[in-house]
């Protein structure tokens, strides 16, 4: 299974360099795949340009949170099959992270998302990184609703994959989030 890592970012190239090591060191051995989304009007762009050497990416406009996590898409040649996206205020806990993922579409198949608990007190109940396969992508053509600007679209997700009765793994934490409402 190839894995698409989507990974925008704004004003935060610690973080976007933390973070990258950390795919690194806990996806070695499987097929993926990061790129990165960035902003021209970033007023930190300079320093993420040496952090972006053997990383594809695009760096253009985004309108908002959202928009940047949707866009660029339709540019990446990679032939995934599961995307997941990344930020840079997430961190990946365990080296079965991926066999996780792998595990959940292989029995569920392509036309899925996958919820993982984050760790947090709402990571069982919200579904905040938004990992899904590329059938599921190809029916909606986005990753989050583009009519959000930046709240309430993990909300959104959720219902639908409680509606869609897909299965979670929310119990067992294989990501640990640093943000907070």
């Amino acid at each position: 299974m190839r894995f698409l890592i989507k990974f925008p970012s704004r004003e935060r190239p610690e973080k976007f360099k933390a973070c990258i090591e950390n795919i690194r060191e806990m996806c070695a051995g499987y097929d993926y795949y990061i790129h990165a989304t960035l902003d021209e009007n970033d007023p930190r762009i300079e320093e993420y340009k040496p952090l972006l050497e053997n990383i594809p990416h695009n760096i253009g406009v985004s309108t908002g949170k959202i928009h940047a996590c949707n866009r660029d898409m339709e540019d990446i040649l990679y032939p995934w099959d599961v995307v997941i996206l990344m930020s840079d205020d997430m961190k990946i806990v365990s080296k079965r992270f991926l066999t996780v993922v792998e595990k959940h579409f292989e029995v569920n198949g392509l036309d899925t998302i996958l919820h993982l608990n984050d760790g947090n007190w709402y990571g069982n109940k919200l579904m905040t990184m938004n990992i899904q396969g590329r059938l599921n992508y190809e029916r909606f053509n986005y990753l989050y609703c583009p009519e959000y600007i930046s709240l309430w679209s993990d909300n959104e997700q959720q219902n639908v994959a409680d509606y869609r009765d897909w299965e979670t793994d929310r119990k067992s934490t294989r990501l640990n989030s640093s943000h907070r409402l």
